[in-house]
């Protein structure tokens, strides 16, 4: 897994920041015996105020999915063209870059094969499968209903909601939904005062994954964690500490908005997108770079960075 882990890490290093913005089954954790979660008495869900607040707020969210057409246009600036293909199974984009196949990716769009039991490539048209997004459909199962999956290690980017009407994840467990090495979803209802541990050789956290999680009060990140995608914690907000991978490289859009208890956050060099990511949260970012190395971040939203700051982990 160690080995996966730096290849990926390696290739993902490597990725235009531009084409990452806005944008048998494994039915069980990476390692469930891992994952370590107490139940602490004293969180507390949002006031009538941050309900309100909450409604309104998440009036101007963005839709869950990407616009592909918005993708293209940041793709072609960072030197990829993206073209999009189908074989008897998946409708998917290819982003090549130019100037250095190596650094190719593919994003799947849909799932259009007839079987139940889907087995995920790690790679096509000899490109490693990492992302599968929703710019076509609001999940995978509008002509055939998925109840097994395997994933590939290549995977770290799940757009929100794909897989919820599949049987696959109507069979899972409550707790922490696991599609391969991405959390997919908190399922059920989080117990108050919730602390969670994500095992080792987690990559990625889905969009929306652990939104609105009022119970959780804190998470810890594995070091191979890169990726948190859009909304994953927002409206958490009984969440006041996050222990943040060392080699995370992109947090979306409101992946931590509106968790108001969130006081501080730090980043590590690694990162190179923040985009919006902590909207309303009043978080501070401490950031083991500095100011000049800060400025090769993709940052929008009003984010305080103070520089220079040992990673405490």
């Amino acid at each position: 897994m160690k080995r996966m882990t730096a290849i990926l890490l390696a290739l993902l290093m490597s990725f235009s920041v531009a084409a990452c913005a806005n944008e048998e089954a494994d039915t069980s954790s990476p390692a469930t015996e891992k994952e370590g979660v107490s139940q602490n008495a004293g969180a507390s869900a949002g006031s009538g105020e941050e309900d309100k607040d909450k409604g309104k707020d998440k009036e101007d969210a963005p839709a869950k999915g990407y616009d592909l057409a918005e993708l293209e246009r940041m793709v072609n600036r960072g030197g990829y063209q993206l073209t999009e293909g189908q074989d008897e199974n998946w409708a998917y984009a290819v982003y090549y870059y130019t100037n250095d196949p190596k650094k190719s990716y593919v994003s799947i769009q849909n799932y259009i094969g007839s079987s139940s039991d889907v087995v995920i490539p790690e790679t096509i048209e000899g490109y490693p499968v990492t992302q599968i997004s929703a710019l076509t459909s609001s999940n995978y199962t509008s002509e055939t209903d998925i109840v097994t999956i395997s994933f590939p290690d290549t995977l770290y980017f799940i757009a929100s909601g794909v897989f919820d009407e599949s049987t696959w994840y109507k069979n899972q467990p409550d707790g922490v939904v696991y599609a391969g090495n991405v959390v997919y979803k908190y399922k059920g209802d989080m117990p108050d005062g919730t602390e969670l541990e994500l095992p080792d050789g987690v990559t990625g956290i889905a969009g929306h994954a652990f939104e609105e999680c009022d119970g959780l009060t804190k998470i810890t990140l594995p070091d191979s964690q890169i990726v948190i995608a859009n909304s994953a914690f927002e409206y958490c907000t009984s969440l006041s500490e996050v222990r943040m991978s060392e080699n995370i490289m992109r947090i979306t859009a409101r992946a931590f908005a509106n968790c108001k208890s969130l006081k501080a956050v730090y980043l590590p060099k690694s990162i190179r997108s923040v985009d919006g990511a902590f909207n309303k949260s009043g978080a501070a970012v401490y950031y083991e770079g500095s100011p000049e190395e800060w400025k090769q971040v993709k940052c929008l939203g009003d984010v305080s960075v103070i520089f220079n700051t040992d990673f405490p982990y």
